[in-house]
């Protein structure tokens, strides 16, 4: 009984089967990145994965990431932690390779708990100029510094020269380590990649991630909905959700 409710739990890395997803999470100099590739190849305690670039940008793991990797198969997952990283050569192609001496542990999704936040913040988001020769600019934007700006133009990772910016207010419904859902009066395309740039009691905190669904309808002064699925957070993101679960539990207590 023991040794089967074992195998249920835990899982090997050459359990993986080939073509199925594998979600990656770095934790790097602060920030947290969420990746996505597939198996190309398993083996006792390592995994081959499709290479993950960005056009001719490889991504290169460091020897300080801090790496976690999820697998998916059906309606269940596992998780791995203390995970290294780095590319090598799978017939003759170039390839990310993961391995770790650990098994996989089952993994709950509720575990990436979605907490209600509802507060207005400032988006900043990014639209490809071959796509919008001009962006208007709003009450926002006019507000922000050069400063501020550059942080998240950094934060964001692309080519500044590729890109229109502007700074939209929109309604935080929900967030969560690996998305958030948000209100707004403007019309954003599904891709559109987005800088949340908000402040908490633990400091600023910067989230890019890229539109993946929408919905209209009356919410309120607002008539869109959007789904966000981050690819990188701030550290103490989990912190801080954690922090705001515990005020919510607490009122719950209390009757408020």
């Amino acid at each position: 009984m023991l040794r089967h409710l074992r195998r249920y739990l835990l899982m090997r890395m050459e359990g993986m089967k080939v073509g199925k997803g594998l979600d990656v999470f770095i934790t790097r100099e602060g920030y947290k990145y969420h990746l996505v590739s597939k198996v190309e190849k398993a083996e006792n305690n390592k995994v081959f994965i499709s290479l993950i670039a960005s056009g001719k940008r490889i991504f290169r793991f460091l020897n300080t990431d801090e790496i976690e990797i999820i697998y998916r198969d059906g309606d269940r997952m596992w998780k791995w932690t203390h995970v290294k990283g780095g590319i090598t050569k799978l017939d003759g192609e170039d390839v990310h390779f993961l391995q770790s001496n650990k098994d996989g542990i089952s993994y709950n999704r509720r575990d990436a708990f979605r907490v209600p936040v509802n507060r207005e913040v400032n988006l900043l988001v990014y639209t490809p100029k071959a796509d919008e020769e001009q962006t208007e600019s709003t009450e926002s934007d006019k507000k922000w510094s050069s400063y501020r700006y550059q942080e998240c133009d950094e934060f964001s990772g692309l080519e500044m020269e590729l890109y229109n910016r502007q700074v939209i207010p929109v309604f935080l419904k929900d967030l969560s380590e690996g998305g958030m859902g948000i209100y707004s009066k403007f019309p954003l395309k599904e891709g559109t990649t987005v800088v949340l740039d908000f402040m908490t009691e633990m400091g600023k905190m910067l989230c890019k991630g890229e539109i993946i669904r929408s919905s209209s309808g009356n919410f309120g002064k607002y008539s869109l909905l959007y789904g966000c699925e981050f690819s990188q957070v701030d550290k103490n993101l989990g912190k801080y959700l954690f922090k705001l679960q515990r005020e919510i539990l607490h009122r719950e207590r209390q009757g408020k």
